[in-house]
């Protein structure tokens, strides 16, 4: 201070900053003149410069934390600067900007701005930001860039203006520009998704529906409106009793109550549905949960493809290999019925030629009980083979499998005994009941007992055991024959492929055997050996788990 006086005493000025007690100060000592101009002394003023260092080191501090976090958010920031011939000028952007555009501050000052990078049709939506942050309000906006690169990007901008409160107009404005090309193309690919599902829901063949958690329709697409007769406006809001039969309902609503639990992820069936017209419909059908973002289900998608053509062809094979099994035990059912009969004629003949013995009444009452007999075991053959043959076939329900196999024993005895099979029973007691369709079960044995029959040598054996473990029936049909070769165990089961060509085989029984025990809920494995007999095992659940 000191030798600014001596400068300012010597006709000098001088400028400079002094710390004095911790503070600062920006001092300034001039030479003072008289009236002719002659220094006479000196002139001095300081300014305590520690609000103006405070306000700036607050500055710094702050243009770094904004910097920090721009560089953590994928986004710059940035500062405009109105001139007063109205050119926008941009001060500074944070580091940012560089990796997002590619161009350095000083490139896109010469390119002429950053106004220069949005992309032609969204520079109207550039436009109304500027006027609306000159106009002194706050604007958020979404628009295109081109990169450096010739890359198109999606920017988020917040822009908040600086105003001058004497002259009421905007100065600068600052703002954040962030990047969301990642979210805008998140958001094109889901939109894409939904409009994928949504013409694979609508024009899909399959039909489809989404059912809520009380089980009530919210959606349906075509397909299902015409397998079930009905539009679509019909279906929604209904439950999925209307197009269900009956003994449907139960079963269906408790996959629903699984799916819905989240104890099944997804569950695939063939059940009946009812068309408007009152008709049966088979459908295969698949349930799905759907999720919302938190992994809660919100819904059901259910989907179901029409296999009604392929149940009544599959039906009509069924029934014509029925008919088949009844022409290979054809002259076994004729001796079983000529035996009875054979007996009732005895049985008249004895009578009437009694009728002058003392013992003409004790004949007469052997004679009418053996009738009886004869004729009630004549009615069991005839109603187990009209049972089999019959068009109509019966629904599940809860039956005695010993009945059954004992039922397909009589029917397939004589056959046996026509080839000097014996055929053996071994049925364990107090079995349970299972859930079946009497009739397809029958089928089952009986193509089972004659595959076994054709395969033995005469003077063998074909046993039939019936057991229970629990959960399961188990049914085996054990002969021993020739035995089967390796190579054509895995073909035995694939429709029209058979050994016994020679002997009139159709290849369908054992086709036939699988799809009706897969439909029953069961399980069918073959162990055999060329020369050491094969045995069929088949496993179906019990009553109550059946349903």
């Amino acid at each position: 201070v000191l030798a600014a006086h001596h400068r300012a005493l010597e006709g000098e000025d001088s400028t400079f900053d002094q710390a004095w007690a911790g503070r600062a100060y920006h001092i300034h000592v001039a030479p003072k003149r008289d009236a002719e101009g002659t220094v006479d002394g000196c002139l001095g003023c300081a300014q305590d410069l520690f609000d103006y260092h405070h306000a700036e080191e607050t500055l710094h501090e702050s243009e770094a934390r904004y910097r920090a976090i721009s560089e953590l958010t994928g986004a710059y920031a940035y500062s405009t600067r109105l001139e007063a011939d109205g050119n926008l000028i941009l001060e500074w952007v944070t580091g940012d900007f560089v990796q997002i555009t590619g161009y350095p501050l000083e490139e896109i000052k010469k390119l002429g701005g950053p106004l220069t990078l949005i992309h032609p049709a969204d520079r109207p939506i550039a436009a109304r930001r500027t006027e609306q942050l000159l106009a002194g309000y706050p604007h958020v906006s979404e628009f295109r860039i081109i990169t450096r690169s010739g890359a198109t990007r999606w920017l988020r901008d917040h822009g908040r203006p600086v105003r001058d409160e004497q002259e009421k107009w905007t100065v600068r404005f600052y703002g954040t520009a962030q990047d969301i090309t990642d979210r805008k193309q998140a958001e094109q690919a889901l939109r894409e998704s939904e409009e994928r599902f949504r013409l694979a829901f609508e024009e899909g063949p399959l039909g489809m529906m989404v059912v809520n958690r009380q089980g009530a329709v919210l959606q349906v697409n075509r397909a299902m409106g015409l397998f079930l007769g009905h539009s679509p406006p019909e279906l929604a809001g209904q439950t999925l009793e209307t197009f269900l039969p009956q003994d449907e309902v139960l079963a269906t609503n408790t996959v629903l109550r699984e799916l819905i639990s989240g104890s099944r992820e997804r569950y695939c069936w063939e059940n009946r549905y009812l068309h408007k017209d009152g008709a049966h419909l088979w459908g295969r059908t698949t349930a799905t949960p759907l999720h919302d973002e938190d992994g809660q289900i919100l819904c059901i998608l259910v989907m179901v493809e029409d296999i009604t053509n392929h149940k009544q062809t599959e039906e009509a094979l069924r029934r014509a290999e029925r008919l088949a099994s009844i022409g290979t035990l054809a002259a076994g059912i004729a001796h079983e019925i000529n035996n009875p009969l054979g007996a009732i004629t005895l049985s008249v003949d004895a009578v009437a030629l009694s009728s002058d013995q003392e013992n003409h009444d004790e004949i007469l009452e052997l004679a009418m009980n053996n009738i009886r007999t004869s004729a009630l075991r004549c009615g069991r053959i005839v109603k187990s083979v009209l049972q089999f043959a019959r068009d109509e076939v019966s629904q599940k329900s809860e039956s005695d499998l010993a009945e059954i196999v004992r039922r397909a024993r009589d029917m397939a005895r004589s056959f046996a005994g026509s080839k000097n099979i014996r055929l053996l029973l071994e049925l364990d007691d107090d079995l349970p009941s299972v859930f079946v369709n009497p009739t397809e079960i029958t089928q089952v044995c009986l193509n089972l007992i004659s595959n076994a029959v054709h395969a033995s040598k005469p003077g063998g054996s074909v046993i039939v055991r019936l057991r229970s473990s629990g959960r399961s029936m188990f049914l085996d049909v054990v002969d021993e024959g020739c035995g089967i070769a390796e190579e054509e165990i895995d073909r035995i089961f694939d429709p029209f492929f058979t050994t016994r060509t020679e002997e009139g085989g159709t290849g369908l029984g054992l086709s036939i055997t699988y799809g009706i025990v897969k439909q029953h809920g069961g399980t069918i494995d073959v162990q055999s050996a060329p020369g050491r007999g094969t045995t069929v095992s088949i496993t179906l659940p019990v009553a109550g788990l059946a349903r």
